[in-house]
C-alpha cells in the first residue's frame, strides 16, 4: 500500500514501463501532466467493475482511496466536468440537505473517507441514514452485503470471533486516534433486524472500546 502524491504522473510512468516490457519503445518521450488536447482520440476504452463490487471493496476492507475516487466520479456526474473533490462533496451535502432533510448548520462533511477531525454527525443522523438505507430496496440489498460481516470477512473478520454475533451482526468499523466507532444491522433472531451506531471521543484504551462495542452488537442480536 503506498500513497500515491500524483496519480496521473504514476500511471503514466508505469504505462510507459508496461509498453516498453512489451516491446514498444517510448525512451524518446517524457511523461507529463497536462490538460488531453481536444484532438485526441481514444485508443482503447475498458469498461470498470459495477458500482456494487467497487463498494463491496471500499466497505468490507475501510478502503479511503476508493470513497475519494467515487466522490470525485460523483462530481463529474453532477457537474458534467472532470471530477473534483469538492463537486464531489457538494454533491453529498445536496443529498443530505434534501434527502434527509438536515439543516447544513446540523452537520459537517470534508472528507468523504472519514480521514479527518473536522466531520461531525451524531449518532442519530447514522441512525436515520442507515434508516433510510434500509426503505431503499433497489440498493438495500447491495449495501447490505458490502458491508463487514462479524466473525467472517472484511475488517470485522477477527471480531466478535465465537459469538452469538457471527454472521448476525453486519456494520462498518471506524477509527482515528482517539476515535472509534462502529455503526450498521444486527439481526435479531427470528425478530427482525436492529440498527445501531456507537461512537467514542477520548484517549481511553482503543482496544477495549472496540471489545464494548462488540459486546453491546452482540447483545442485540439475542
Amino acid at each position: 500500500y503506498k500513497n500515491v502524491t500524483h496519480p496521473a504522473l504514476y500511471a503514466g510512468v508505469n504505462f510507459k514501463e508496461f509498453l516498453r516490457q512489451r516491446g514498444v519503445d517510448l525512451a524518446a518521450g517524457s511523461v507529463s501532466r497536462k490538460v488531453t488536447p481536444s484532438s485526441a482520440k481514444v485508443l482503447a476504452d475498458e469498461e470498470g467493475e459495477p458500482l456494487s463490487r467497487l463498494i463491496t471493496d471500499m466497505n468490507k476492507f475501510s478502503n479511503n482511496f476508493i470513497a475519494e475516487t467515487l466522490a470525485k466520479d460523483l462530481g463529474a456526474f453532477k457537474s458534467g466536468k472532470q471530477g473534483h473533490m469538492g463537486d464531489g462533496l457538494n454533491a453529498v451535502r445536496d443529498f443530505l440537505k434534501t434527502v434527509m432533510e438536515w439543516d447544513e448548520k446540523d452537520f459537517s462533511l470534508q472528507n468523504v473517507s472519514g480521514f479527518t477531525r473536522k466531520n461531525s454527525f451524531t449518532p442519530k443522523q447514522f441512525i436515520e441514514l442507515l434508516g433510510w438505507l434500509q426503505r431503499q430496496f433497489n440498493i438495500y440489498p447491495e449495501f447490505l452485503q458490502s458491508i463487514p460481516v462479524a466473525g467472517i470477512d472484511g475488517t470485522l473478520g477477527k471480531r466478535m470471533k465465537d459469538s452469538e454475533a457471527v454472521g448476525w451482526v453486519r456494520a462498518k468499523t471506524g477509527l482515528l486516534n482517539g476515535v472509534v466507532a462502529l455503526s450498521g444491522f444486527a439481526g435479531k433472531h427470528g425478530d427482525g433486524v436492529r440498527l445501531f451506531t456507537f461512537i467514542y471521543n477520548g484517549h481511553g484504551d482503543e482496544a477495549h472500546v472496540r471489545e464494548v462495542f462488540d459486546s453491546l452488537a452482540t447483545a442485540l442480536v439475542k
